[in-house]
C-alpha cells in the first residue's frame, strides 16, 4: 500500500542520515531492534519492523535460570578440545550430519551460540542418507513451560533400553535418560542391568556432572527403577520423587519426546555411517550430547541447553564426526614398544568423547580395546565397514548395500593378459596385451588390447577366447605319449640309475622305442651313451617307485645306497616336477586350478601333496556349520581365511626344479591379540654358530646339517587356544560352509614360531639334550633312549667326560650338530711355506725333522732360551719354535693343550718379538719346502 511504501522510504532515509553519527551501542540496537514510532493514528504499541534474535549473555543466564549463591557446574572434559581438535568453519551440510540430519530452520543459529565458530554459506545441500532414516510423525500436544522453573529444579527421568547389546567389555543394555525442565539439558549414562546398584552408579555420576542432585524427579512408575535403595539414597540427599500414575506415563512427555529426537538422531548416525545396530549406545549417547548444543529461544534471546547450564558457550572444535575412521599415535602393543621403522598409528572408529579427559573414544573392532588419544586425524568420509569386514549394516535401510548381493566375479581375462591377433591388412599375427576391460560387460562389453608396435582394438567380450595363445602342443601323434605323464615325455629331464650311480639325462625316442641318453644338453644330436627303456609306458610306474627312473635332476648323491646301510636318502623323491610347465607361477590357487589353465595337473598334484602331507599329521579336524556356529556360541574366535601359496623352486641352474604349495593361514586377520613374549621364538646366534663350526675344526669332525619338513605344522595347539580357519579359496575337495578345527599349527599364526620352539624343545630334551644357558637354542647332552633313559654313554668308561657328546645349533626349523670323541693325546703342526699351521705338534720326547718337513716337539725347555738369537739348522731350539707355536696362537686354549702355565705367556711373546720373521723363513727352509 502507499502507507508502507512510505514507512519503509522513511526508515531508509533515517538510516541514510544517521548511521554515519551515530555510536556503536546505538548502531547495534537500530540495526537489529529497530522500532516505528506511535504512527498519526495514535497507535499506542510499536511495532517491530525489523527484528534479530541476539545470543543470551552470562549474565542473564544466572539471573534466570540458577539460585542465588550458586555457581554452573563445570564444562565436562568430553566437550573440551584437545591439541586435535581445530575445526571452526563449519557449512550447513556439515552440520545437518553432525546434528544427526536435523532439519533447522537457521543452521547459522548454531555457530551464533558456539565459541568461535564460523558458518561457511555453501547454498543448498542434498540430504543424506540418514536423512530417510526416519519419517517423523506428526506432532502432538504442546510443550511445558520452563520460565517459572530454575536449573535443576524439575528433572525428569526415565530408562532407555536397546534392542541388542552394545560392544565391548561394558556391553551396555540400558540407559538412564536426564533431562532438566528448565534448560532442556540432556544427560545419558549407561546400566549393564537394571539392578538398584547400577542405577545408584548413574546417579551418583549425574550429581558429578550436575554439580547437586535435582530437587524434584519425574518418573514413570516402574518399581524397577525406583526400589527402596534408589529412594533412599535421593531422600538422604534432599530430593523428592514424583511418579506418573500407572497408566498414565505421559505425564512424563518431556523425557519421552527428547527420547525420540535421540532415537532419531542415533539412527541417522548409524544409517550415514553404515553401522550395526550394537553401537546403539554410542550413538544416543553422541546424539544426547549434540542436542545439548542446539540453540533455540529462550526470552527472545538465542541460547543452546549447554549455555544455559554452564553460562558459556560451546567450543564448536569439540564436536568429532561420531562413527568416522581415525588415525591416533600409537607406540606400544600392550607391553611391547614399537620399533622406530614400524608405523606408530593404530586406526579405528569414533565413538564419543572421553568421559574423563578431552581426548577422543576409539574402539577398535580388531584389538576390540577402547583406546583416548590426544593425537590424531580423521577420516569422515571413510566407512567402516570397508576396513572391517565384521562391521556390517543391520539397520534395515540398505538403498546403498544391493551391491554386495552381487556374488564376485573373476575377470576372465584381466589386465596384463598375452593376446594374439591376425590383422586384416597384413596378415600378421600381432602379440599385444590387455590394457582395460569393460565395467559393464552388458552395455560395454569391449576390452582394450595395447599391440607391441603401439597400436591398439577394442576387442568384442566374445571374441577373447580365440586370441588367447594356445598352448604348444606335443611332437608325439601317437597314443604312447598320452599314456605316460608329463614328466615322462620325450625330452624330459630325468635322472637314471645305472651300475648302482645316478646319471642326469633325458628321455628320448627314436623308430626303436624310448630310451634314457646321457648327455650335457637336451639338444645335443649325439649322446655321450644310453639305456634302451622297452615297455616304458606300462612299466615306468615300478621304475620310478624303484628308484631307478627319477623325474628331474634331482638326485643329491649320485652313488646309489647299499640296502644294508642305513640311510635316510630316499632317490624317489616326494615332490611334483615343475621341470614341464608350460607358463609361470600362477598367482592363485583359484587360477592354477582354472580348466583353461596349461599347468592345471601339475598344481593339483601340488596342492594335494601339500594337503595330504599336513592332513596326514592331524593338523585340523574338519568342521561343519553347525558345529562351528556350536562352537562358536562357546566364545570360539571366528574363522580366519588361508590361502595356499604357490611357488616353484630353483635348481643350482635356476632352472624350474619343483612345483610347491603351501596352505597359509592370514594372521593379520586374526582377532586375537598377542603380545612379543607369547609369539617370539629365538634363534641361534652367530657367535654360537662359530663356536660349533671352531670346535669341529678343532676335533676333526664334519660338521652335518639337517631340516625339519613342515616345522611349523608340528607345533601343538593347547586346549584354551582354539583356532578355527577357512579352507583356501580354490580348493576342490573343500565342501560348502567347510571349517577347519586346528590341532596343531599352521604357517602364518602369530603363534606358529613359539609352538614349533616349544616343540623342539622338548624333543631335545627327551633325547637328552640341554639348551645352553647363554644361547636357548644352543643344545648339548649325550643322546639318550626317551623310552630308556638309562641308555646314556658313561663319560667314566671312555675317559673323558667330552666322549659322546652331541652339540647342536637351532635356527628355526634348521639345525647344525656335532659329535664330539675322544681327544687324542698328541697333536702334529705341519709348517711350509704355504700354511702356517694344521695340527698340533706331537710330544714324542725327541727333536728332528722328518722327510715330510714335519716338525715334532718336546715342549719342556721354554724357560732356557735367550731373545734375539736367529734360528739356524745348526741351531734349532725347542723353545724357539714353541715360541712361534703359541704367538701365531694366542689363546688360553692352547697353554692349557700343552700343558704350560698361563703365566708363560709374556716370557714367550717377548723371545719372539725380535726374531719372527726370521724364525718363519729358518723353518720353512730348513723343512725343504720353500
Amino acid at each position: 500500500s502507499p502507507t508502507f511504501v512510505g514507512d519503509v522510504i522513511r526508515e531508509l532515509g533515517d538510516f541514510a542520515t544517521s548511521l554515519r553519527d551515530l555510536p556503536r551501542e546505538e548502531l547495534v540496537r537500530r540495526l537489529y531492534i529497530h522500532e516505528h514510532q506511535p504512527g498519526p493514528s495514535g497507535e499506542g504499541k510499536t511495532r517491530k519492523s525489523v527484528r534479530f534474535l541476539s545470543t543470551i549473555s552470562a549474565e542473564e543466564i544466572h539471573q534466570h535460570l540458577h539460585h542465588e549463591g550458586t555457581t554452573p557446574p563445570d564444562v565436562r572434559p568430553c566437550d573440551t578440545p584437545n591439541g586435535s581438535d581445530t575445526k571452526s568453519h563449519w557449512s550447513s551440510e556439515e552440520l545437518h550430519r553432525a546434528l544427526g540430519c536435523r532439519h533447522l530452520r537457521n543452521f547459522k543459529h548454531v555457530m551464533q551460540t558456539s565459541r568461535d565458530g564460523v558458518w561457511v554459506d555453501n547454498g543448498e545441500f542434498p540430504l543424506a542418507l540418514g536423512s530417510y532414516a526416519t519419517i517423523p510423525k506428526a506432532p502432538r500436544g504442546k510443550g511445558l513451560p520452563r520460565v517459572r522453573d530454575k536449573y535443576l529444579d524439575v528433572v525428569h527421568m526415565d530408562i532407555a533400553f536397546g534392542d541388542c547389546a552394545s560392544v565391548g567389555d561394558s556391553r551396555h543394555k540400558y540407559a538412564l535418560v536426564l533431562v532438566d525442565r528448565a534448560t532442556r539439558y540432556n544427560w545419558v549414562f549407561s546400566l549393564r542391568s537394571l539392578s538398584s546398584s547400577d542405577i545408584l552408579s548413574a546417579l551418583k555420576d549425574f550429581r558429578a556432572e550436575a554439580g547437586r542432585l535435582s530437587t524434584l524427579f519425574r518418573c514413570d512408575c516402574d518399581e524397577k527403577l525406583f526400589g527402596s535403595a534408589v529412594r533412599s539414597f535421593l531422600h538422604d540427599n534432599g530430593s523428592r520423587v514424583e511418579a506418573a500414575p500407572s497408566g498414565r506415563q505421559s505425564s512424563n512427555g518431556l523425557v519421552e519426546s527428547h527420547w525420540k529426537i535421540m532415537v532419531h538422531m542415533a539412527r541417522a548416525y548409524l544409517t550415514e555411517k553404515q553401522m550395526p545396530r550394537r553401537y546403539w549406545y554410542f550413538a544416543i549417547k553422541h546424539a544426547a550430547r549434540m542436542m545439548n548444543m542446539i540453540p533455540g529461544k529462550y526470552r527472545d534471546k538465542l541460547a543452546s541447553p549447554f549455555m544455559l547450564v554452564h553460562g558459556v558457550r560451546p567450543d564448536q572444535r569439540a564436536w568429532s564426526p561420531i562413527f568416522s575412521i581415525c588415525y591416533f599415535h600409537h607406540e606400544r602393543d600392550e607391553d611391547v614398544r614399537r620399533s622406530h621403522t614400524q608405523a606408530h598409528i593404530m586406526d579405528g572408529i569414533v565413538v564419543g568423547r572421553s568421559p574423563t579427559s578431552n581426548a577422543l573414544l576409539v574402539y577398535n573392532p580388531r584389538t576390540r580395546r577402547y583406546y583416548e588419544p590426544d593425537s590424531y586425524r580423521i577420516d569422515p568420509y571413510r566407512l567402516p565397514s570397508s576396513m572391517y569386514p565384521d562391521v556390517r549394516y543391520d539397520g534395515g535401510l540398505f538403498p546403498a548395500l544391493l551391491r554386495d548381493d552381487n556374488p564376485a566375479m573373476e575377470e576372465p581375462f584381466p589386465p596384463g593378459t598375452r593376446v594374439e591377433d591376425l590383422d586384416p591388412a597384413t596378415r600378421i599375427l600381432r602379440a599385444g596385451t590387455v590394457m582395460d576391460i569393460p565395467m559393464d560387460p552388458e552395455r560395454s562389453p569391449h576390452y582394450l588390447i595395447v599391440f607391441d608396435d603401439g597400436t591398439s582394438k577394442s576387442i568384442p567380450a566374445q571374441d577373447m577366447p580365440g586370441l588367447i595363445p594356445k598352448p604348444p602342443e606335443s611332437d608325439i601323434a601317437d597314443d604312447d605319449a598320452a599314456a605316460l605323464p608329463s614328466f615322462l615325455r620325450p625330452n624330459s629331464r630325468v635322472t637314471f640309475e645305472h651300475n648302482g650311480e645316478y646319471h642326469k639325462g633325458y628321455i628320448t625316442r627314436s623308430s626303436a622305442g624310448y630310451r634314457f641318453s646321457s648327455k650335457s644338453h637336451v639338444n645335443k644330436k649325439k649322446e655321450d651313451w644310453g639305456v634302451p627303456l622297452p615297455n616304458l609306458k606300462h612299466c615306468w610306474v615300478e621304475l620310478c617307485t624303484d628308484g631307478i627312473l627319477i623325474p628331474g635332476h634331482s638326485a643329491h648323491s649320485f652313488v646309489r645306497p647299499s640296502s644294508a646301510s642305513s640311510t635316510t636318502f630316499d632317490p624317489v623323491a616326494q615332490f611334483v616336477s615343475a621341470v614341464n610347465l608350460q607358463q609361470e607361477c600362477p598367482a592363485s590357487l583359484l587360477r592354477a586350478l582354472a580348466d583353461s589353465h596349461p599347468d592345471r595337473e601339475v598344481w593339483l598334484q601340488s596342492f594335494y601333496e601339500g594337503k595330504e602331507s599336513i592332513e596326514s599329521m592331524g593338523t585340523f579336524q574338519r568342521l561343519t556349520l553347525g558345529k562351528y556356529r556350536a562352537l562358536r556360541e562357546k566364545g570360539a574366535p571366528r574363522a580366519i581365511p588361508t590361502m595356499c601359496v604357490l611357488t616353484i623352486k630353483k635348481d643350482e641352474n635356476l632352472l624350474p626344479l619343483r612345483a610347491k604349495s603351501r596352505i597359509v593361514v592370514l594372521g593379520n586377520h586374526e582377532d586375537r591379540v598377542w603380545s612379543k613374549s607369547e609369539k617370539f621364538a629365538p634363534v641361534l646366534r652367530s657367535d654360537s654358530l662359530r663356536l660349533l663350526c671352531s670346535m669341529a675344526v678343532e676335533q676333526r669332525r664334519v660338521l652335518k646339517q639337517g631340516d625339519c619338513k613342515n616345522a611349523f605344522c608340528n607345533g601343538d595347539l593347547p586346549p584354551g587356544e582354539t583356532t578355527i580357519v577357512k579352507p583356501p579359496v580354490g580348493d576342490p575337495d573343500a565342501a560348502p560352509n567347510e571349517y577347519w578345527l586346528l590341532r596343531k599349527t599352521l604357517y602364518g599364526l602369530r603363534r606358529s614360531p613359539r609352538h614349533w620352539f616349544d616343540k623342539i624343545k622338548g624333543i631335545l630334551a627327551k633325547l637328552g639334550l640341554r639348551p645352553n644357558s647363554h644361547d636357548p637354542c644352543l643344545f648339548s647332552g649325550r643322546l639318550v633312549d626317551p623310552n630308556d633313559p638309562s641308555s646314556s654313554a658313561d663319560p667314566s668308561t671312555s675317559g673323558n667326560p667330552s666322549d659322546g657328546m652331541v652339540t647342536m645349533g637351532l635356527y628355526v626349523d634348521d639345525f647344525v650338530y656335532l659329535l664330539l670323541t675322544r681327544r687324542r693325546r698328541s697333536s702334529s703342526v705341519f709348517l711350509h711355506s704355504t700354511s702356517w699351521l694344521t695340527s698340533w705338534a706331537r710330544s714324542s720326547g725327541s727333536l728332528a725333522f722328518t722327510s715330510s718337513g714335519t716338525l715334532p716337539l718336546r715342549l719342556s725347555r721354554f724357560t732356557s732360551t735367550r731373545p734375539g738369537l736367529p734360528l739356524t739348522p745348526s741351531n734349532r731350539s725347542t723353545s724357539r719354535i714353541a715360541t712361534l707355536l703359541l704367538t701365531r696362537l694366542r689363546t688360553a686354549r692352547v697353554f692349557s693343550l700343552m700343558g704350560l702355565p698361563r703365566a708363560a705367556s709374556p716370557r714367550l711373546r717377548q723371545i719372539l718379538r725380535n726374531d719372527a720373521e726370521s724364525t718363519v723363513g729358518s723353518l720353512a727352509a730348513s723343512g725343504g719346502s720353500p
